[in-house]
């Protein structure tokens, strides 16, 4: 889990969860072995 202090200090954020005009929520991290990874969530629909 993302939650767990031992996970928050292995990752290297490059871009904070954010609202981006395609995303309610995007961004990206790197974690400890250097594996780069990105993360959005879906819009809700109107």
């Amino acid at each position: 889990m993302l939650g767990q202090p031992v996970f928050r200090r292995s990752l290297r954020r490059s871009m904070l969860l954010t609202k981006t005009f395609f995303s309610s929520r995007f961004g990206m991290m790197a974690d400890r072995f250097g594996v780069s990874w990105m993360v959005l969530t879906l819009m809700p629909n109107p």
